[in-house]
């Protein structure tokens, strides 16, 4: 997980757009934008990354993403088109404290959109968590 996240610390460029308060709470909102001359071992997944864009909310007390905007700005082939084709891909997460050392996801919601050879998929996934109940530890 740590080498992922360094693959993603290295390949962005973040900049703070401002604040804002997202559910009555303040938060840095913060642009990631791919760092295109910072090259990645594997061609595809570089390819792939340059063409994410992302916003970040960050939690301004707790410093925890409270939001998180992904998405896809143009397509991207494999092996020149012929072997398929990422056409889209979206991700939003919403992430909500239940007290002060608990961060849960709220709500995520996903779009995949994909050709490989002549079959697309598509595939559409949203997750709601609501009426969280802290339970005390059992003894």
């Amino acid at each position: 997980m740590a080498k992922n996240m360094d693959l993603f610390r290295d390949k962005f460029l973040a900049s703070l757009k401002g604040e804002e308060k997202l559910k009555n709470r303040m938060t840095y909102l913060i642009e990631l934008k791919p760092n295109k001359r910072h090259k990645l071992e594997n061609m595809f997944v570089d390819r792939l990354m340059n063409q994410i864009q992302a916003r970040v909310w960050v939690d301004k007390e707790e410093f925890r993403v409270a939001r998180l905007e992904m998405k896809l700005n143009e397509p991207v082939s494999f092996l020149g088109g012929f072997a398929g084709l990422l056409r889209d891909i979206q991700i939003d997460l919403d992430q909500k404290q239940l007290n002060p050392k608990l961060w849960v996801d709220e709500e995520i919601t996903a779009f995949f959109d994909v050709r490989v050879f002549f079959k697309t998929f598509r595939f559409k996934m949203k997750s709601e968590s609501t009426k969280f109940e802290l339970v005390a530890p059992s003894e």
